[in-house]
């Protein structure tokens, strides 16, 4: 996988740039950024898209940039993650200027899982059989393959908040050691979680409260059902995961991965969504106040 350009190889990029400039995420140029562009090619003099790594890296390039004068405007935008409702209440004041904005789903991916496209996705699949998979035969029924993708996700999103708030709750205490998030959802079908957790904080004596924390989340995710709900506190990046191991192949062909998925969703649905178009809308709109 290519991975996103340097920091160097960023500023030569937007040297010869127009329009204003938007720093996404992603570990490689074929996920933010490349749906990014796909979303707004048609006006890619007005606003080009360029990854860095994680949003520490996106604040940090943003941030950079601004300083050495970068001879267009520079903006970042990042998943939302568990940024709780008042940041992004924050920035729906009228006096906010970024430079960086969150997204108001929890990841990008968020964005790629509306039923109607899934739906083309799977009649492009099976273009040849006479009839579409049953599961998948009709709009519904996507739609409840797609609300059990994000149920199938919730123990394991319930995980990566519980370590996101402890990590805040405890980093600067002596005895902190750091886990990453889990990325697969299958991994609640083959560990119990809540011990894994409470394992990981014992080392600077939060057991219990690691256990607590993933059992809130986790009833509170749960009780929200609704996939839209759902989507402000689920990574889509686990839900697409999810759709692409249950999404019916036809007989004798290849399962294609999340990526070339994904191009397919986009050849379906390639016009941004209005979350998306307004968000972009805000930070040009902020860009040109500012210039």
């Amino acid at each position: 996988m290519t991975a996103p350009a340097g920091f160097d190889e960023l500023e030569l990029a937007l040297r010869g740039g127009s329009g204003v400039a938007i720093i996404c995420e992603g570990e490689t140029y074929r996920q933010d950024e490349a749906v990014f562009r796909r979303w707004f090619e048609r006006r890619a003099r007005e606003v080009t898209f360029h990854a860095q790594n994680g949003w520490r890296r996106v604040v940090h390039a943003v941030e950079q940039l601004r300083r050495l004068a970068a001879p267009v405007p520079v903006y970042g935008i990042v998943d939302r993650d568990f940024a709780p409702d008042a940041e992004l209440e924050r920035q729906h004041a009228a006096e906010f200027r970024g430079p960086v904005f969150r997204l108001p789903r929890c990841t990008i991916e968020n964005y790629l899982l509306e039923p109607a496209g899934w739906h083309e996705v799977v009649r492009a699949l099976h273009v040849r059989e006479p009839q579409l998979p049953t599961g998948w035969d009709s709009l519904p029924a996507v739609s409840e393959r797609l609300s059990e993708a994000y149920r199938a996700s919730v123990p394991v999103a319930a995980h990566n908040w519980t370590v996101h708030v402890l990590r805040e709750r405890f980093e600067r205490q002596a005895g902190f050691c750091d886990t990453e998030y889990l990325r697969h959802s299958g991994v609640a079908e083959q560990v119990d979680l809540g011990a894994r957790l409470a394992a990981w904080a014992g080392g600077f004596g939060a057991a219990d409260e690691a256990r607590a924390e993933f059992a809130g989340r986790r009833d509170l995710l749960v009780g929200l059902a609704d996939p839209v709900r759902l989507s402000t506190y689920v990574s889509g990046k686990l839900v697409l995961q999810r759709v692409q191991q249950d999404v019916p192949i036809a007989a004798g062909r290849r399962r294609p991965a999340v990526d070339e998925l994904v191009d397919r969703y986009l050849d379906k649905r390639p016009e941004p969504p209005e979350e998306i178009l307004g968000l972009v809308a805000r930070i040009l709109a902020v860009a040109h106040h500012t210039a």
